[in-house]
């Protein structure tokens, strides 16, 4: 049968240990494991310190690429592009053109849309007249 409680496992617990203290086990380590224990804590150690020797050295030679990389980038640096010459007046008067004739064709669509809101159509769809003869029909306003 198990332990019913914690104080009949302690009493088995502590029964052990006296039997094996009366064979003669004990937890203390033997002197040639401890020996044995710190020469490779030693040899740990050493391999430690050279490792961290290694690593000061990377560190340095990485430094010292960035600073390579850094300048490379400095001396190859992106040229700043040409600045674009001034539109000609005809240009000019072509862009100012386009620009109207869209923005005239946003402000139609949008007016457009609005009466046809307006007469109930809202469901989006088109109609049978076109934008000239719904202007027609439908007064501003």
């Amino acid at each position: 049968m198990g332990d019913r409680t914690n104080a009949e496992r302690q009493r088995r617990y502590i029964a052990r240990l006296k039997a094996r203290a009366v064979e003669g086990v004990t937890s203390a380590p033997d002197t040639a494991e401890v020996a044995a224990l710190a020469q490779k804590l030693a040899q740990a150690e050493q391999q430690l310190a050279a490792a961290k020797a290694r690593i000061l050295n990377l560190e340095d030679e990485i430094a010292a690429l960035r600073g390579a990389l850094a300048h490379e980038r400095k001396r190859h640096a992106a040229k700043p592009k040409a600045e674009k010459p001034a539109p000609t007046p005809d240009e000019a008067r072509d862009r100012q053109i386009k620009a109207l004739k869209t923005r005239m064709r946003n402000i139609m669509s949008e007016l457009h849309a609005a009466r046809e809101w307006r007469r109930g159509g809202l469901d989006g769809g088109r109609h049978e007249l076109s934008d000239n003869e719904c202007y027609r029909q439908t007064p501003c306003g």
